[in-house]
């Protein structure tokens, strides 16, 4: 059901609805209280996607009307690494993007193909000069958040992140934030798959493999009952 979640249109485009009635929900409470600043994010997978395409849905909109944040954070991200943060910058949507992405992540990969408009950017980073591209060398998909592994000096791989990259991400001046170690950029500019495997076709190939896999897993779940059938008829027609 998570897949289908996510790689049907309909379903994303619910999900993307709910996220910016969420933030907007989120920034007025935040107002109310005093907080006048625009709020800063911190995005992982999917959320990275539905953040990203709600941000291109917000250049639509009057300028009035527009949802604004301060600096980005993406981790594991599934977006098209040529998307167009220049736009999105310039607009004022948000501030600085830090893009940290490891290595090893199988997960981002298989985004490309199953999901349309999005790609590897959580395992090369973006293109172009908009965004800091930090790179984790043997990093998963969610290493970047773990409390279970630890680095060399016997720091969480989440205490290492938010220490030595985060922090001074959301606290340092623009103009400081080259300092940030480990930065990479892709070397070659990334190229799309043909059309077809773009999550062009995966959703009609998706689909119909869960309800064949939830059809068995029912029956499977069910089986063991069709053997009380005659006593459940029998009690039944008794109690009748």
């Amino acid at each position: 059901f998570v897949v289908v979640g996510v790689v049907l249109a309909w379903r994303r485009r619910k999900f993307q609805r709910e996220l910016r009635t969420k933030l907007a929900a989120l920034k007025d409470e935040a107002r109310a209280q005093g907080f006048l600043g625009n709020p800063d994010v911190i995005a992982h997978s999917f959320g990275t996607w539905l953040f990203g395409h709600l941000l291109e849905d917000e250049l639509k909109r009057n300028e009035a009307d527009r949802l604004q944040f301060g600096r980005v954070i993406l981790a594991g991200c599934i977006l098209r690494p040529n998307f167009n943060w220049k736009n999105v910058r310039e607009a004022h949507l948000v501030e600085d993007v830090l893009n940290h992405y490891g290595t090893a992540d199988r997960v981002v990969p298989l985004a490309h193909v199953t999901i349309v408009e999005s790609g590897p950017s959580g395992r090369r980073g973006f293109d172009g000069d908009q965004v800091l591209n930090i790179q984790a060398v043997g990093f998963g998909h969610s290493d970047l958040f773990s409390i279970k592994k630890h680095d060399e000096k016997g720091l969480t791989y989440l205490a290492n992140s938010y220490q030595k990259y985060w922090r001074p991400f959301l606290t340092l001046p623009s103009e400081e934030l080259a300092v940030l170690p480990d930065r990479k950029d892709p070397e070659q500019l990334w190229r799309q798959f043909p059309w077809p495997l773009r999550g062009t076709l995966f959703p009609f190939l998706a689909l119909p493999l869960v309800l064949t896999v939830s059809c068995l897993l029912a029956a499977w779940i069910f089986a063991p009952l069709w053997g009380w059938r005659t006593p459940l008829l029998d009690f039944v027609g008794i109690t009748a």
